[in-house]
């Protein structure tokens, strides 16, 4: 997960991950919540849409078994392999995070 207190680098990867899952990064999500005609329910209703949304885990998922399925085919390398499967748990991790975190802030 991106603290608050981590580097501005950290915060750019995890947004460059969530943009590339089609999910609304970090500074997107702050600045809809901090948007005046946002109450407290229409917060609450946003976050656990965020949340709902984000949980493609299982896509993440099949995107590593795809990937297995192709090497064994023979129709990619071995370092593709790893490569994309280093992506992929990256990919989990940062919707992992993601989800704690917004689920903590929509209670």
């Amino acid at each position: 997960m991106v603290e608050e207190s981590g580097g501005e680098e950290d915060r750019q990867e995890a947004n460059k991950i969530l943009d590339h899952l089609d999910r609304p990064n970090y500074n997107d999500a702050q600045k809809r919540l901090d948007e005046p005609e946002m109450t407290a329910a229409k917060q609450r209703n946003y976050l656990e849409k965020v949340v709902k949304d984000a949980e493609r885990r299982r896509q993440v998922i099949a995107m590593k078994s795809a990937v297995t399925k192709t090497f064994n085919k023979g129709k990619i390398s071995a370092a593709e392999r790893e490569r994309i499967h280093g992506n992929s748990d990256k990919f989990r991790g940062e919707l992992d995070d993601y989800n704690n975190l917004y689920t903590f802030k929509s209670k």
